[in-house]
């Protein structure tokens, strides 16, 4: 076979496949470009989630005529020069690949004027072919407008998601690039509705709170540790503020590129585990700024990843940041782990008090008290229709061969079918059948089946991100099957109208948010119930021990095993 050469637009559209993988991926480009000129105010606009229409417009340094020529052409850039710039960066793009990919894919107009010049100048192009260059009036600035994503490219358009799916992408990346910039003054708008207001000016810890949710407020402390030439600065919630996915609680920045590296949130969740926290996210905002010739930047197509040239020390300087800000003197306990983050195992010993464990067996049975001692029983464990006597002697009554296989059947299907419930201990129900004890996770069953819906009385609005209400409201289907029902209600604020008996008390803000974020980050929404779980009701608890007993999910457990985990000996 014979090499060739590939041909221009042929290389921009393979390079496309790289940079440019959904509208997200567009404006990412956009916004780190308006952040690079130098820009104080940006607008975002978006169409049918970013797939439609990308447009971002920004008051930054603008270009001249053959500066806008260049910038579409591949390898073209103003932050580098030579290879040794890759160890010193200071600009969040570099590579010169960002516009001619973006415009071989899409209809492309690129606006800008610098401020020195009185006109500004507009280039159009399709499909990667410069249509011409205009000059138009304008404000200095840059006006990029991206149409018809994928236009060219119809096996691409294939794989874009739904329209509140890439819209959600796309508000999550504006909020990652703005949220430790409170001097930037930044709006998004979708088909001409504003989704997202960060005016400049904002204090630190409010705009951080605003950007992922009002549960942080009041509970931001601030993060300032600097140790060999690494700093660590941001804000950390108390540990009692946490989230069940680390995609909606760790936020992270390198140099003030927004990155979600594995080895940083690794360094969160060990901090984490040093407070209580298991199975639980603490909710982090944190700029981690190192000498650029220390973390190479360079090695992901989409650059939100790094490697750093000693991984120890900056794992050591998050974890220091963290304990710091935690035990520093603040408006809540730093210590105070959210309740239920682990099941207790029942055959270690607990320390007395413990959290979850109440300080006396809760009787459902009618043996009041705690466990009745070995011998003598008080009374037998299953009732007396247990035993398997021959319900009434062979009489003129009942024919001879029918006694015998009657009654055995039926008492063998119904005695597994009605456990006795001897006791609860916290989110174990003890359940006794025949002569043998069975353990309930109580919890695991009201999490798979939180119980039927009961509409509320009052709808309760929760304050949102457009993001995570998007991605809610498109889960609206999973949550009705879970017995909550929920509703756009305002810009911003998301309507509960129904929940299971199960949840009726719970956090309805920590409950929405921890549902935004499974149903953000593709996760079963079932798993973040079980924090949220009231069983205090015994009808409740009585309807999930026969299905979880009739589902055989429960194991079997000695009494004096039982009895030693309870006394603690």
């Amino acid at each position: 076979m014979k090499v060739r050469i590939l041909e221009d637009h042929v290389v921009d559209r393979i390079a496309a496949g790289e940079v440019v993988e959904r509208p997200a991926s567009v404006l990412k480009e956009l916004l780190e470009n308006a952040l690079d000129a130098g820009s104080t105010r940006i607008v975002v606009h978006l169409e049918r989630g970013g797939t439609a229409l990308v447009r971002v417009v920004d008051d930054g340094e603008g270009m001249s005529r053959e500066d806008a020529l260049l910038a579409i052409e591949r390898h073209a850039t103003s932050k580098i020069r030579t290879d040794a710039d890759l160890t010193d960066l200071v600009t969040l793009g570099f590579r010169g690949e960002a516009l001619p990919s973006i415009a071989s894919v899409s209809r492309f107009r690129l606006r800008t004027r610098p401020a020195e010049q009185e006109v500004g100048h507009e280039l159009g192009i399709e499909g990667g072919r410069l249509e011409g260059v205009r000059e138009v009036a304008m404000p200095p600035g840059t006006d990029i407008a991206v149409r018809g994503l994928f236009f060219n490219t119809p096996a691409r358009r294939r794989f874009l998601r739904t329209v509140p799916t890439e819209l959600t992408h796309c508000v999550e990346l504006v909020r990652r690039e703005v949220m430790l910039r409170p001097d930037l003054d930044v709006t998004v708008r979708h088909d001409g509705r504003e989704l997202l207001r960060a005016p400049a000016g904002e204090d630190g810890a409010r705009r951080v709170a605003e950007l992922i949710g009002k549960d942080v407020q009041g509970a931001l402390r601030p993060v300032d540790h600097a140790a060999g030439g690494l700093t660590v600065r941001g804000w950390v919630a108390d540990p009692t503020v946490t989230r069940s996915s680390a995609a909606q609680a760790v936020y992270t920045w390198v140099g003030g590129r927004a990155v979600k590296d594995p080895l940083l949130r690794r360094a969160v969740l060990d901090a984490a585990r040093t407070v209580g926290l298991s199975g639980r996210y603490p909710v982090v905002a944190l700029r981690l700024d190192v000498p650029p010739g220390d973390v190479d930047v360079n090695v992901h197509p989409a650059k939100t990843e790094v490697r750093f040239r000693d991984p120890r020390a900056v794992t050591d300087a998050v974890a220091a940041a963290l304990h710091a800000a935690w035990n520093a003197p603040g408006p809540r306990t730093s210590a105070s782990p959210v309740p239920h983050t682990a099941a207790p195992d029942l055959f270690s010993r607990p320390a007395r008090p413990a959290p979850s464990i109440p300080a006396m067996p809760v009787p459902l049975a009618a043996a009041p008290g705690p466990m009745p001692a070995p011998t003598p029983r008080p009374e037998p464990v299953v009732p007396a229709a247990a035993p398997v006597p021959t319900p009434a002697p062979p009489s003129e009554t009942v024919p001879p061969p029918v006694p015998k296989p009657v009654p055995a059947p039926t008492v063998a299907t119904q005695a597994p079918a009605a456990p006795t419930l001897r006791f609860r201990v916290g989110r174990f129900a003890i359940l006794a059948v025949d002569d043998a004890l069975h353990l309930l996770d109580l919890h695991a069953e009201a999490a798979a089946d939180p119980g039927p819906s009961r509409p509320l009385l009052v709808p309760c609005a929760v304050p949102l991100p457009p993001g995570s209400m998007t991605a809610l409201l498109d889960a609206a289907e999973a949550l009705e099957d879970l017995g909550i029902g929920i509703r756009a209600f305002a810009p911003g604020q998301l309507a509960v109208t129904a929940l299971p008996a199960a949840l009726a008390h719970a956090d309805l803000p920590a409950l929405v948010g921890d549902l935004a974020a499974a149903a953000a980050g593709g996760t079963a929404l079932s798993s973040v119930l079980e924090p949220h779980l009231d069983l205090s009701d015994d009808a409740l608890n009585a309807a999930w021990i026969d299905a979880g007993w009739a589902a055989g999910r429960t194991r079997a457990v000695s009494e004096d095993a039982v009895r030693a985990w309870w006394d603690g000996s």
